[in-house]
């Protein structure tokens, strides 16, 4: 502040100081402080430049246990600065840094050679260094016991399941590699490592969308590089054997199995009917065994999962498209909406999945036809009342759904007679129309847009 006001005439924030981690200046030396301005709530809405007399004061025990940290707040602020400095041209793959502490740990020798890690060890390390560092505020969800330790370790040394808080990597990695720039090495040989898979396996797990979840990449690397069996790298990783054949399969790696019940010709039988899209159930009950172990099989066995969705993607889309064309031809006067109100689940599916085809397959206006020969007046009358009873049955319908939008059994089921009346919408434009309003959501036009999608 005394150089700022010296330079500028006034101190202002520098942002360097504001990053997660950092609370020592690094061109200074000095510990960083902290404002109570916006803390207290007053004048929280307005403009602050730094201030003295709005600085918080810390106990002495804190400041005590804060100069014993000195050395370790140091390394972690340059740390935070630079890897944040550097931010723009390199980034750090959360998703991979577990990769790069356990090669780090492993160099330490406290990784067993059955790929368990030494977390006692582990732990009792850790927690010395976090130990003073837990006196700022920011830090206080840092490890105060073992048992915490190992829990908190647990999560970070190991693929990630969700988020957490990017401070926690950052300590980890301060405690480990102690600089940016060592961390950075560090990293850079991870990937690498990674980079020695076999060209034809990362082509497959790419295709097969497996970066959803790092640790497919950590057991990829175990069998292909490393030479490891399945139940090894299974252990390694944290899953149990099954999902590790499963993921195996998905990254088109053959591993070695020995079936209990599925063997010779009952496999192959059962292969083949699932490469035709049968049911599982059906698979199951034909080779008198469980789904589970037909599960299996269609999840650890390379290509075939993929077939099978294929296969039954492909019966649903012609039992779809069947009862599509089968509306169109049983009423072909009434318009897309009614249509799909008729067989919504058909309908969504068909626009999700094969939407060209749907385009082209829409109701044939012009195919409306009337019956010149047939008392019009009748079908007028008829077209009054039932219209008339439609709006009726709309309206104590929306007694009890309130704003939710209608469906079309909903009506229906309220007036029967309308069910009969379906087929014949062409002759009917009142009721077409009611059902049309009906079907629309309710309110619908005086909803403000959603700047959110």
């Amino acid at each position: 502040m005394k150089d700022d006001r010296t330079t500028y005439g006034w101190a202002y924030w520098h942002m360097d100081h504001q990053y997660p981690g950092v609370w020592t200046c690094q061109k200074h030396s000095q510990q960083l402080r902290e404002s109570t301005l916006k803390a207290t709530g007053v004048e929280r809405f307005q403009w602050h430049l730094p201030d003295e007399n709005h600085f918080r004061e810390w106990p002495a025990e804190k400041r005590n246990a804060m100069l014993d940290a000195r050395t370790q707040l140091q390394s972690l602020s340059s740390q935070v600065s630079d890897l944040v400095s550097q931010a723009s041209v390199r980034r750090i793959d959360t998703a991979r840094l577990h990769e790069v502490y356990r090669a780090e740990l492993e160099r330490r020798q406290w990784v067993s050679s059955g790929g368990n890690f030494r977390m006692p060890m582990i732990a009792s390390s850790f927690l010395g260094y976090v130990q003073n560092l837990r006196v700022l505020p920011e830090l206080e969800a840092l490890p105060a016991s073992m048992d915490e330790a190992i829990t908190q370790l647990s999560r970070l040394l190991r693929p990630p399941r969700s988020g957490t808080h990017p401070l926690r990597h950052l300590v980890l990695i301060n405690w480990l590699f102690g600089s940016a720039d060592a961390f950075w090495h560090a990293y850079s040989s991870a990937l690498s490592r990674s980079a020695r898979r076999p060209k034809e396996v990362l082509s497959v797990a790419g295709q097969a969308g497996l970066a959803s979840d790092p640790r497919h990449g950590q057991l990829v690397d175990l069998l292909t590089v490393e030479g490891q069996s399945v139940r090894m790298a299974a252990r390694a990783v944290g899953i149990d054997v099954g999902t590790a054949m499963a993921w195996a399969a998905q990254a088109g790696l053959s591993v070695s199995r020995r079936p209990k019940k599925l063997v010779g010709d009952v496999r192959e039988q059962a292969m083949a009917r699932l490469k035709n899209g049968a049911d599982k159930a059906v698979v199951a009950k034909n080779a008198d065994v469980s789904i589970v172990t037909i599960t299996k099989l269609l999840l650890s066995e390379v290509g075939l999962h993929a077939a099978w969705c294929q296969a039954r993607k492909m019966q649903t889309q012609a039992a779809a498209r069947k009862a599509w064309t089968d509306l169109l031809q049983t009423h072909p006067g009434l318009g897309v909406k009614l249509m799909r109100a008729m067989d919504p689940g058909t309908y969504a599916w068909l626009y999700r999945n094969d939407r060209t085809w749907l385009e082209g397959h829409k109701p044939n206006r012009q195919a409306i036809t009337t019956d010149p020969g047939g008392p019009r007046v009748l079908w007028d009358m008829r077209d009054q009342a039932l219209s008339a009873e439609v709006d009726r049955a709309v309206l104590e319908l929306r007694q009890h759904v309130g704003a939710r939008q209608l469906k079309l059994w909903q009506i229906s089921q309220a007036l029967p007679a309308l069910k009969a009346k379906l087929a014949a919408l062409d002759r009917l434009p009142l009721t077409r129309q009611a059902l049309d309003r009906a079907l629309q959501r309710h309110g619908g036009e005086m909803r403000k847009p959603d700047l959110f999608g």
